[in-house]
């Protein structure tokens, strides 16, 4: 009966390290950064969307989004956006101000529908589990 508690125990306390380190992996600065890019990059566009009405709309329908942060800065919603390497590569589209996607590029590549689904935009790429 001892030998048993022992095992329990054991193999509890086991379990409990592995979940805390799993847990402590997932609050690391680097996943913890670019989970913070994408939240404020996802505020930005629903601040715009209140003050204008719409979301920033471009003459070129897929732009970086170093071009959506200068819509965004110039609207005052956000001051810039994380200087992270998927923010930099990453893509923008709306086409009529009432959605809006982003392509983000990580890898592999994942795709952000807002207010739409299924557009086909960039081939339609997996959805985006972090945002």
């Amino acid at each position: 009966m001892r030998r048993l508690l022992l095992i329990c125990a054991g193999t509890a306390i086991f379990t409990a390290s592995f979940f805390a380190t799993l847990w402590f992996l997932d609050r690391s600065p680097v996943s913890a950064a670019k989970s913070d890019a994408a939240k404020v990059l996802v505020v930005a566009l629903e601040n715009y969307r209140s003050y204008r009405g719409t979301y920033p709309i471009f003459l070129n329908i897929d732009v970086p989004l170093s071009e959506l942060e200068g819509a965004l800065t110039h609207a005052g919603v956000i001051a810039a956006l994380p200087a992270i390497e998927w923010v930099k590569l990453s893509r923008y589209v709306s086409v009529d101000g009432n959605s809006y996607g982003l392509l983000v590029s990580k890898n592999p590549p994942c795709l952000v529908e807002v207010n739409i689904s299924k557009s086909t935009w960039w081939g339609q790429p997996p959805a985006c589990v972090e945002f």
